[in-house]
């Protein structure tokens, strides 16, 4: 559906005064001009998972030896890999695909590329392709370039964008072997991201319970990436990008294994074998998605290395997961954070989706979450340990599980009820290598570890006995990823521990956690969702307000005509009866900014829309011809620092939406998004969010 979202001029905006305006206006000059970071523009795939922001961070792959395995090598003369520290290994041959997938980590900028360039650009590239290794079957020279890798200098994080089987080549066995391979390397200690390939429209294999993804996509102890596509700013999964298995209703029937997605089509880079090659061009799979997201692991371990933190493969798989994007949509166009949705009740989702894993990639989201640092466990065994702290709000952790024995985090900070929180656990599945033949390894037993989330009751380790998030398996695999809507404002634990029927004694783990609790966030949108206690709780989401309990209605209702998922809140009143709904949002210190889309039922010129902070009025809409069944947008409500002085003290504000009319009439609000404080930060993504509000 197509909404009219005309600026019309003829809207009645009752504003504080025009000093206000120019006010606002010169704050946010003062904010863009001040930002010393800034990066020139880069291409708008890249932006789309913001790596604008985490390269503005200063990392650029220093240090970092980055590993590629392809059929072939990249063209190392061609002018965007020119000025690029490549290390190839001898005797193979130059590919295309190869040259492009390299320039996607570690490609320069050049005037024949424009906004083009590497997400690692410093980075040491090592390439061993398969072309390089000697005759014999594909499982010996599989294991032959991994062994290349593995050897000094060992690479740290290997981009896989090739595959040795495809889910319908080779015997069952081979498929094995070959996902056996990855699995030991990852195991020591290198983190290897894989293309989860282009076969979505392929049937399947059905009997090995893989879907139609290639290997090694399928291994164990890879991260997997599918590929969302560029309409829509890449936030949809493409039709081509494999899966896992799944039956009619959308429920996997195999191993849940996309870990999550990325940009994968329409991905510009350098292209061509030809020497000295200037050829800049676009192409589509998931073998370009997945060097953006392993580009982003290396400036995490540039990071984390000057940090003293941890690179362990089976973290930067929990961060990346933990850290991705919610709104990504699937092949039928249904968000994530939809398709699985948490109740009211606090209901978790507790798997990831067999087509986007946990959503897409957010490079600097995936950052915050690294940067937050390593929290240890508080109790073993339901004891405090000598040692122990109470967990950051955000944090990571690497430790070891022993059989019986759980590890519990408590969060430090008692959370907000209606906020989320996400945990990711992951491990690794050991192979037993000792044959010197791949063909004749096999997988030692599978650790199977819990993640659940609980309130904490008590001091001295004593905990609630419901669970609230957990008990996932990930359908045998080796992560598990939990969204929780916090149920009752508290503290709450996270508990790492074996199933009953674990057959091994201990396993490393990695577990990252985020809650956001605490409305970090400085730019918040509402694109229909509104869900909440409304009448019941400040705390948990819109609620209605202005005596709407009692006499005026406020629900969630399908905007006129609309479809399914057109949704958007309808506000009802009868004569000189208010309707109302409200937001509790952190209490801006400098100014605030609100914008939203509104349209009112019938000309009614005397119905109106007053918006509040707190008590101060932003503003009024009226209704008139150029707002009645369309939506109009307003984004002239803000409050300057001055006026922000005369809200009461506090950590938290309501903001507000009071209806009034002199007849029977409603008014529908939708797409608010709001800025709640004055930082630069929140100014910079103010021009970011009214780029990305929703039209349908």
């Amino acid at each position: 559906m197509t909404r009219n979202t005309s600026t019309n001029s003829r809207a009645v905006v009752a504003l504080a005064s025009t000093a206000k305006c120019r006010a606002l206006g010169m704050i946010l000059a003062f904010a863009l001009a001040g930002t010393a970071q800034a990066i020139d523009p880069l291409e708008a795939y890249l932006n789309n998972v913001r790596l604008n922001e985490l390269l503005a961070k200063g990392l650029d792959g220093t240090g970092i030896d980055i590993g590629l395995i392809e059929s072939g090598g990249p063209n190392t003369t061609h002018v965007g890999l020119a000025g690029a520290t490549i290390t190839v290994r001898a005797g193979g041959t130059t590919t295309d695909h190869a040259t492009r997938t390299a320039a996607l980590l570690v490609g320069q900028r050049t005037p024949q590329g424009g906004n083009f360039q590497g997400v690692a650009n410093k980075a040491h590239l090592w390439s061993s392709g398969i072309s390089t290794a000697p005759a014999g079957t594909a499982v010996a020279r599989t294991k032959n370039i991994v062994d290349w890798q593995l050897a000094a200098p060992r690479t740290s994080v290997i981009n896989v964008s090739w595959g040795a089987y495809d889910w319908n080549q080779g015997t069952a066995a081979e498929r094995t072997a070959v996902r056996r391979i990855f699995d030991r390397a990852a195991s020591l200690g290198q983190t290897y991201v894989a293309a989860a390939g282009n076969e979505g429209d392929q049937a399947g294999d059905g009997g090995n319970n893989t879907g139609n993804l290639t290997n090694p996509g399928y291994a164990y102890n890879v991260i997997t990436v599918g590929a969302t596509g560029p309409f829509d700013s890449w936030n949809r999964v493409e039709n081509y990008s494999s899966v896992t298995q799944a039956n009619a209703a959308g429920t996997p029937t195999a191993r849940l294994k996309v870990d999550l997605v990325a940009p994968g089509a329409e991905i510009k880079s350098a292209a061509g074998t030809a020497a000295g090659n200037t050829t800049f061009s676009n192409a589509n799979g998931t073998s370009f998605a997945t060097p953006i997201v392993t580009g982003t692991v290396a400036l995490l371990q540039q990071h984390g290395r000057a940090k003293g933190f941890s690179t362990d493969p089976r973290l930067m798989r929990a961060v990346l997961m933990n850290s991705a994007n919610k709104t990504v949509e699937n092949r039928a166009g249904v968000r994530w954070d939809q398709e699985f949705k948490a109740n009211a009740q606090g209901v978790a989702a507790t798997r990831t989706s067999h087509e986007s894993g946990a959503g897409k990639l957010d490079a600097m989201q995936a950052y915050e979450q690294y940067n937050a640092g390593r929290s240890r466990a508080y109790t073993k065994n339901a004891n405090p340990f000598p040692g122990s702290e109470f967990a950051k709000t955000t944090g990571w952790d690497v430790d070891k599980a022993a059989n019986g024995i759980g590890n519990i985090y408590v969060t430090a900070e008692t959370l907000r009820k209606g906020t989320y929180m996400t945990s990711t656990l992951t491990w690794h599945r050991d192979v037993d290598s000792t044959d010197a033949d791949p063909a004749n390894w096999t997988y030692k037993d599978l650790d199977q570890l819990d993640l659940t989330v609980r309130e904490y009751l008590t001091p001295g380790g004593q905990v609630s006995t419901s669970n609230f998030g957990g008990n996932d398996a990930n359908l045998n695999g080796t992560s598990q990823h939990n969204v929780l809507k916090l149920s009752r404002r508290n503290q709450y634990l996270l508990n790492v521990s074996y199933r009953a029927t674990s057959p091994l004694n201990d396993s490393v783990y990695a577990l990252a956690w985020r809650s956001y609790a605490m409305d970090t966030h400085n730019v918040k949108e509402f694109n229909g969702d509104f869900s909440g206690d409304r009448g019941a709780y400040r705390d948990n989401g819109w609620f209605q307000a202005h005596n709407a309990v009692t006499f005026g209605q406020a629900v969630r209702r399908n905007w006129m005509p609309g479809t399914a998922d057109n949704w958007a809140f309808q506000m009802t009143s009868g004569i000189g009866i208010p309707a109302g709904l409200a937001q509790e949002v952190v209490r801006p210190l400098s100014f605030f900014v609100v914008t939203f889309d509104i349209a009112f039922e019938s000309l009614s010129f005397s119905s109106s829309v007053q918006v509040f902070l707190g008590n101060l009025l932003l503003g009024t809409v009226f209704a008139e011809a150029a707002n009645v069944q369309q939506f109009q947008f307003i984004s002239s409500f803000a409050l300057d620092a001055n006026q922000l002085a005369g809200l009461a003290p506090g950590a938290f504000v309501d903001l507000s939406f009071k209806f009034s009319s002199s007849d029977v009439n409603g008014v529908y609000i939708d797409n608010v998004t709001y800025i709640p404080n004055g930082s630069s930060v929140a100014l910079l993504a103010l021009g970011m969010a009214l780029g990305v509000r929703r039209r349908r």
